[in-house]
């Protein structure tokens, strides 16, 4: 059981190092994860991502696996609608 428990600390402590620093994989998904988390399309997603309704913080490309995009795994949503309101 302390290995599996030592395992999992050890998946959940890896990190992503990209031009020195460093990105919890904890706090990150790829659009097609999140696209399925939260029920939007990854078309939505990808638009988000153009539009900065993703801020370019919360965003990070992985060049060494071909510009695989990652984002900051929370809710984002776009401006509220007039009939949103």
């Amino acid at each position: 059981m302390d290995r599996l428990q030592e395992k999992i600390k050890e998946l959940s402590d890896t990190k992503l190092i990209i031009v020195w620093k460093e990105y919890p994989l904890s706090e990150w998904i790829t659009i097609a994860d999140y696209s399925k988390k939260y029920s939007k399309s990854a078309a939505r997603i990808v638009n988000w991502v153009r539009r900065e309704v993703v801020p370019p913080d919360c965003v990070i490309v992985v060049p060494g696996l071909n510009n695989l995009k990652l984002i900051k795994d929370k809710h984002y949503q776009t401006r509220k609608t007039f009939q949103d309101q």
